[in-house]
């Protein structure tokens, strides 16, 4: 599959889990927002960087997603979290996604615009 192309996301109502972040956890991540992942134009030359947009109750929620680099960056309004080294992302259908750390720490964004960061420091 080229770099550039993602594969077909699963279900709609289906629970889904990945290891790390992987092109199909992007692909599942825009169906969940409704969204289509457009390629970041920072990207450009280098593996791809996916962006999803979504206008929840309470923001505007945009997440770049890192594939090869196992990273999230998550910004609403003027805040912004960036997560590392993800080891697994869940898709909650009609709710949300974790992004979930090696150090049992974790960053879910909610189809509300909400961003949750817990970590914890080995």
């Amino acid at each position: 599959m080229p770099p550039d192309q993602l594969p077909d996301p699963p279900a709609p109502l289906q629970r889904a889990v990945y290891p790390g972040l992987p092109p199909q956890a992007v692909a599942a991540i825009a169906a969940l927002f409704n969204a289509e992942p457009a390629r970041a134009q920072f990207s450009q030359g280098i593996d791809p960087v996916y962006e999803i947009s979504h206008r929840g109750p309470n923001g505007n929620l945009r997440l770049a997603l890192w594939p090869s680099l196992a990273r999230v960056d998550a910004t609403v309004g003027p805040h912004a979290w960036i997560a590392r080294r993800i080891s697994e992302t869940e898709i909650i259908p009609n709710l949300e996604v974790i992004f979930r750390l090696p150090n049992h720490g974790l960053l879910t964004a909610s189809l509300t615009g909400q961003i949750l960061m817990v970590t914890n420091r080995d």
